[in-house]
């Protein structure tokens, strides 16, 4: 028999903030991604071509400068991201 147990949003939040980072990055990626084996549409394909070409020109945004922005508009501090030019 499950049991069901109610427990503060607060609660969850201090318990995932003592985990440490790969092991919350593992949690989430289990709860968020999900695996889609159908074909890709007309504009899947596009976007992805695309983002491919991007990738190659080094027309990118560093993992380290995304989370420092996601930081920075939380606080309210917006400022456009430095776009990476392969270097």
């Amino acid at each position: 028999m499950t049991k069901t147990l109610s427990i503060s949003q607060d609660s969850i939040i201090a318990m995932l903030k003592e985990l440490p980072e790969e092991v919350l990055v593992e949690m989430f990626s289990k709860m968020l991604v999900y695996s889609d084996t159908s074909p890709l549409s007309d504009d899947e394909l596009r976007s992805y071509q695309t983002a491919l070409k991007e990738q190659r020109r080094g027309d990118t945004v560093r993992w380290e400068d995304l989370k420092a922005e996601f930081s920075r508009e939380a606080a309210g501090q917006y400022k456009k991201l430095p776009r990476n030019t392969g270097g």
